[in-house]
C-alpha cells in the first residue's frame, strides 16, 4: 500500500478550521446552554404562577365539592321522606279504598231498611185504622167514665 502524504499547510489548516470549529460549538453550546436555562428558570417562575393559580381553583372545587356532597346528603334525606310519605300515601288510599266500599254497603243496607221502615209504616196505619175501628166504642166508654 502507497500511503500519500498529505501536505503540512493542509493538516495545519485542517487543524486551525477544527480548532475554530470546536471553539465555535463551545460558543455555540454555552450560548444555547444559557438560553436554556434562562428558558428553564422563566417556564419555572410561569409553572410556579400557574401552580399557585391552580391551587386556588382547587380549592375551589372542594368547596364546591363539599357543598354538592351536603347537597346530595340533603337531597337523599328528602327523597326518603318523600318515599316514606308516599308509603302512608298509599296507605290512605287503600283505607279510603275501603270506607268507599263500606259506605257503598252502607246506602244499599240504608235502602233495605227504609224499604222495611216503608213497609212497617204502612202496616203500622193499618193497625192503628183496625184499632180505632175494633175498639172505638170502648174508647169512647172508657173516656165518658174518665172525663165525666
Amino acid at each position: 500500500m502507497i500511503e500519500e502524504k498529505i501536505p503540512r499547510y493542509i493538516v495545519e489548516f485542517k487543524t486551525e478550521i477544527i480548532k475554530h470549529l470546536d471553539d465555535g460549538f463551545t460558543l455555540v453550546n454555552k450560548k444555547i446552554e444559557k438560553e436554556v436555562g434562562e428558558l428553564a428558570t422563566a417556564t419555572a417562575k410561569q409553572f410556579a404562577i400557574i401552580d399557585k393559580r391552580f391551587d386556588g381553583v382547587d380549592e375551589r372545587f372542594n368547596r364546591i365539592e363539599e357543598r354538592l356532597d351536603r347537597h346530595d346528603v340533603e337531597f337523599k334525606g328528602i327523597n326518603n321522606r318523600l318515599d316514606r310519605h308516599d308509603a302512608e300515601f298509599e296507605g290512605i288510599n287503600n283505607r279510603l279504598d275501603r270506607i268507599e266500599s263500606d259506605v257503598v254497603e252502607i246506602k244499599v243496607s240504608i235502602r233495605k231498611i227504609e224499604g222495611h221502615i216503608g213497609r212497617y209504616e204502612v202496616r203500622a196505619q193499618n193497625i192503628e185504622a183496625i184499632l180505632l175501628e175494633d175498639h172505638k166504642p170502648r174508647i169512647v166508654a172508657l173516656e165518658s167514665k174518665v172525663f165525666a
